[in-house]
């Protein structure tokens, strides 16, 4: 199962701004792995990166 940002948000997100796609498990080709993700932590920064109105779009590489 995956969960998807619908559209870019603008406020505080909602759970409307999330799409949920399921989705089977690919199986991993040669030389690859597949990982499982138990825990995501979202921080401010992926406002920008999500497109949030009046977030600045340049990142620090």
């Amino acid at each position: 199962m995956d969960v998807r940002l619908a559209a870019p948000v603008a406020g505080p997100p909602t759970l409307a701004d999330l799409l949920v796609h399921a989705s089977g498990t690919p199986e991993p080709g040669p030389g690859q792995v597949l990982v499982r993700n138990r825990w995501i932590a979202l921080d401010t920064v992926q406002r920008t990166l999500m497109g949030a109105r009046g977030a600045r779009r340049e990142v620090a590489r």
